[in-house]
């Protein structure tokens, strides 16, 4: 859907899933997407120890790479449910991770959201340089983005990559 509206976006994937399904990843490289670092497993990561952190991180990277060669999740990382510390920011950090949040959660997360509820979630925080995030497991949210690219088209904003949003 994306690639039909030229749209590329930032996806930040869990190393677990990546492993589960590999073709997934694959189709974000080849669309031009952008790949970025969500963990391991999706766990609190602030009640892990700083091998564990690195591990999580490493292990996402490594993942990744070994099915697609050239792409990788630096620099940016979002810890699960922005959980973070001073241990996660120093590891990622050592690790040339940045960490990035969000700000604009759809909520497409919660049990039973409607897709309408989405887009309405989404449309109340649209502001110059929002970082929306959206969950490609979510039927609601999926439902809801052709709605929310006309959306951003309408009130005059691109749809871009991290990379692109900041660079400087």
């Amino acid at each position: 859907m994306l690639a039909e509206r030229g749209v590329r976006a930032t996806f930040f994937v869990v190393g677990s899933g990546v492993e589960q399904y590999p073709d997934v990843v694959r189709d974000i490289v080849a669309n031009g997407h952008e790949l970025a670092n969500h963990s391991w497993s999706h766990k609190d990561m602030t009640k892990m120890s700083a091998e564990q952190v690195r591990a999580e991180l490493l292990d996402t990277e490594a993942i990744v790479q070994s099915i697609v060669p050239t792409a990788t999740t630096r620099p940016f990382f979002r810890a699960p449910f922005g959980y973070v510390n001073e241990t996660v920011q120093r590891v990622a950090g050592e690790e040339g991770f940045y960490i990035v949040d969000w700000t604009i959660d759809s909520l497409d997360w919660l049990e039973g959201i409607r897709p309408d509820e989405v887009r309405w979630t989404v449309a109340r925080g649209l502001r110059p340089g929002a970082i929306i995030v959206q969950h490609g497991s979510s039927e609601a949210s999926l439902a809801a983005l052709p709605e929310i690219l006309d959306l951003l088209a309408q009130e005059g904003y691109e749809a871009v990559t991290l990379s692109e949003l900041l660079q400087p």
